[in-house]
C-alpha cells in the first residue's frame, strides 16, 4: 500500500500567532534560546489503491492536500511518498 506523509505549515507572510504564544511560553520557562516557532500539522496517509501509477497517486495526493487538508490561501503543504 502506498503511503505519504504530508506536512502543512502556514505560509511564511501569515503570522502564526500560535508559534508566537509558545515562542512566549518557551522563553518565559527560561529557554531564552528558542527563537522563532512556526505550528504545523502533520499527516500520515495510506491508500488502499495499490493499481494506481505513481503519477495517478501523485495527483490523487495533490487533490488532498487541496481540498482537504489545507487551506490554500494562508497555508501550504509538503509532501513525501513512501512505497
Amino acid at each position: 500500500m502506498p503511503r505519504v506523509k504530508v506536512i502543512v505549515t502556514l505560509k511564511k507572510e501569515v503570522s502564526d500567532v500560535q508559534g508566537i504564544t509558545i515562542q512566549q511560553t518557551m522563553q518565559k520557562l527560561d529557554h531564552a534560546e528558542v527563537g522563532k516557532v512556526r505550528v504545523g500539522k502533520y499527516f500520515d496517509i495510506e491508500f488502499n489503491e495499490d493499481g494506481m501509477t505513481r503519477d495517478q497517486l501523485r495527483q490523487k495526493i495533490e487533490d488532498v492536500c487541496e481540498n482537504v487538508l489545507a487551506n490554500t490561501v494562508i497555508e501550504e503543504y509538503q509532501y513525501e511518498l513512501i512505497e
